[in-house]
């Protein structure tokens, strides 16, 4: 597997919903930059060496639908992080965003809708073995009946029931 961290841009004007944002992901093991700036979107470097762009908006202004679509042009993948009206909103405009999250939010949906997108087009990914109800990867077999994780000796890892729901999130590609 490719030891090349995922590149995220954090774009907030919100200090304090950018640096919670920026904090998730560092700590989940992301290469993240995080700006206040809606103009660096729109620069062709910035776009080139990220692979995700999560808009988190304070509201929704007459620019934002264009901008998400350029982003999502750009980048290829954007999340967008907002209160429930924006998000509807948004979604009426049919801004091309790939995942939305209302806020508020938790970790764990921040973190599954990024492995989401991360995973779908990404050949760097740990190797997926699918037998029944096991899947295996780099020596470690998940049992999802069993909700059960076992490391390359067989012995069992104890997980809390966010950490097991995340690893099926972050293994299992959505459709």
């Amino acid at each position: 597997m490719s030891s090349i961290k995922p590149s995220i841009l954090v774009v907030s004007p919100d200090a304090k919903l950018r640096g919670h944002l920026a904090g998730i992901l560092a700590f989940a093991g992301y290469s993240v930059t995080a700006t206040e700036s809606f103009d660096s979107l729109r620069q062709p470097a910035t776009a080139g060496n990220t692979d995700l762009v999560i808009l988190a908006l304070a509201g929704l202004d007459d620019t934002v639908p264009a901008l998400a679509r350029d982003v999502a042009q750009a980048v290829g993948e954007l999340i967008v992080v907002a209160e429930p009206s924006a998000i509807a909103r948004l979604t009426l405009l049919d801004s091309k965003v790939d995942a939305y999250i209302a806020k508020p939010f938790t970790e764990f949906q921040l973190l599954a809708q990024v492995a989401r997108l991360l995973g779908r087009g990404q050949s760097g990914r740990a190797e997926l073995t699918r037998a029944g109800a096991f899947l295996a990867f780099e020596g470690f077999t998940l049992d999802i009946p069993g909700h059960s994780l076992f490391n390359p000796g067989g012995q069992e890892v104890e997980l809390t029931r966010a950490e097991f729901a995340l690893l099926v999130a972050l293994l299992i590609p959505a459709p």
